[in-house]
């Protein structure tokens, strides 16, 4: 009796053991799954740029890998915002791209993905923080990079640039600053920075941001000037033809015609006229109508100082 007693015993304690193994197994075998794919996102998350805060004004790329598609790109609005598909806008500036990754992760994984895997980058190559452009009297025109470990004013790009040519009018240098929304002109300042280099004060000197635009006006200017930017074959700041009506299309063509990522449907003519109100100021223009359907009555006219801005359509990198 003792031995059956003991042998019971050890039977159901055997038993008592093997139930809770059988029990137990499968439990650590799903743990075991869901450590080992939890652990794969911040993986592959865990890389991206923790160092870097996001500015104003910025391009940043975006995916989701599940999605198994091209990264967008999205500019970082005035407001510091990017707006994510699903969720909307997402406050961005002053935050690293991984921290920005990980909070959109939290907000798609509510309603839209069981899991996601965020991955946020600067298109940019390493060591700059965008763009800024300069258009017309500098000796090298064109795009320059603004350094991520330095500040780059006016006065400075300008030399950048190689300094102003013979025909340059250095008291009326003007800068454009965009809205990162990509609608309109967020400011508009202008330097003399022909003084600056004479007596060697830049106080009044400028620091540029991604995106900003400068502007070097000619000295003669008995015609009047308007300047076109961006998906254009040569971008600048030209002479208005001495004509009846000289509209903007006939700017674009001027300047060579439209870029091949040009939003032709959008194009914005910034009005230099300072007894505009501010909703009127800037005119968006539907060229595309205009060249291929006639319409002329949305063609408007071209005024001395007018701006005209050539977007580019949403992008997409490769």
């Amino acid at each position: 009796m003792i031995f059956k007693s003991a042998g019971l015993a050890s039977f159901r304690f055997t038993g008592a053991v093997l139930a809770v193994g059988l029990v137990m197994v499968p439990r650590l075998l799903v743990q075991t799954a869901e450590e080992t794919l939890s652990a794969e996102v911040p993986t592959r998350m865990g890389l991206l740029d923790d160092t870097r805060s996001i500015q104003v004004g910025n391009r940043l790329t975006y995916v989701v890998e599940e999605d198994r598609e091209r990264p967008l790109g999205f500019l970082v609005n005035s407001r510091g915002e990017i707006d994510i598909p699903l969720i909307g806008k997402v406050k961005a500036e002053g935050k690293t791209c991984r921290l920005l990754a990980h909070d959109i992760k939290s907000l798609l994984e509510v309603d839209f993905y069981y899991r996601a895997t965020v991955l946020i980058d600067f298109p940019q190559i390493a060591g700059n923080l965008g763009e800024i452009t300069l258009i017309g009297e500098v000796q090298h025109p064109g795009p320059l990079s603004l350094p991520a470990d330095d500040i780059l004013t006016v006065s400075a790009a300008i030399l950048s640039a190689g300094n102003f040519n013979r025909e340059a009018d250095a008291e009326k240098v003007t800068i454009i600053r965009g809205n990162p929304e990509g609608e309109g002109v967020e400011d508009k300042f202008e330097l003399n920075v022909n003084e600056m280099f004479t007596t060697g004060n830049f106080d009044g000197d400028m620091e540029l941001r991604a995106g900003d635009i400068v502007l070097i006006p000619k000295l003669d200017r008995a015609g009047g000037q308007f300047y076109i930017w961006g998906e254009v074959i040569k971008p600048g700041n030209y002479n208005i033809p001495n004509e009846r009506e000289f509209t903007v299309s006939k700017a674009i063509f001027l300047a060579g015609g439209f870029g091949q990522y040009a939003n032709k449907k959008k194009v914005e003519l910034i009005k230099a006229d300072p007894n505009l109100d501010e909703g009127e100021r800037v005119v968006v223009v539907n060229v595309q109508a205009i060249l291929e359907e006639g319409l002329r009555s949305l063609d408007p006219l071209v005024s001395p100082d007018d701006i005209i801005k050539v977007k580019e359509r949403r992008f997409m990198i490769q």
